[in-house]
């Protein structure tokens, strides 16, 4: 059985499990380019595949009709929107996703942009590496009122991150959320 992971990252993070499954008897093959697939090398990679480990590739028709073998896919994230779910439930593929893989990856990511935004971080470093600097002041984010719409996990997260860096939080959900939380 040939699995088959496209998401560059994985190899940073997922070796440990390239081996679990090579120990199982699967063959692996990983990208290790650093670089994403191009449409061609995804195309013949897959082709004898009989699962697929996808980051942002396209899994649409055309590609599932190009591998006969496929009995799975599954998302090296959440979102599923590159995937035919439609076509993939008439071929009998199973469709997964890595539920909360990125979750604190992706908060972090979103405290870091208000960080770059409140200090005037991307002007800075541009006039820097222009051999300016205009000393711009910034604001601080203590004190500062955040309001985040999905409370997910990502969004629970990034509570917990600006709530530490003192910052009032306020959150809203189609669902109900939690009063613990």
């Amino acid at each position: 059985m040939k699995v088959l992971i496209t998401p560059r990252g994985f190899a940073n993070y997922g070796l440990d499990q390239v081996e679990r499954m090579k120990s199982k008897g699967l063959e692996v093959h990983y990208n290790a380019t650093g670089k994403a697939y191009t449409h061609e090398e995804f195309k013949a990679l897959s082709k004898d595949a009989d699962a697929i480990i996808v980051g942002v590739d396209k899994m649409d028709r055309e590609m599932m009709e190009g591998c006969p073998n496929l009995k799975a896919v599954c998302k090296f994230g959440v979102g599923t929107d590159n995937i035919d779910l439609d076509y993939a439930k008439e071929r009998n593929i199973h469709v997964g996703r890595c539920v909360g893989s990125n979750s604190r990856s992706v908060a972090e990511h979103v405290l870091s942009m208000m960080f770059m935004e409140a200090k005037n971080l991307y002007t800075s470093v541009r006039d820097v590496k222009q051999h300016g600097w205009n000393k711009p002041t910034g604001r601080e984010i203590y004190g500062k009122k955040l309001g985040i719409i999905g409370f997910g996990m990502i969004g629970k997260y990034l509570a917990e991150y600006a709530y530490g860096c003192g910052m009032e939080v306020y959150a809203y959900d189609a669902f109900a959320i939690a009063e613990e939380t």
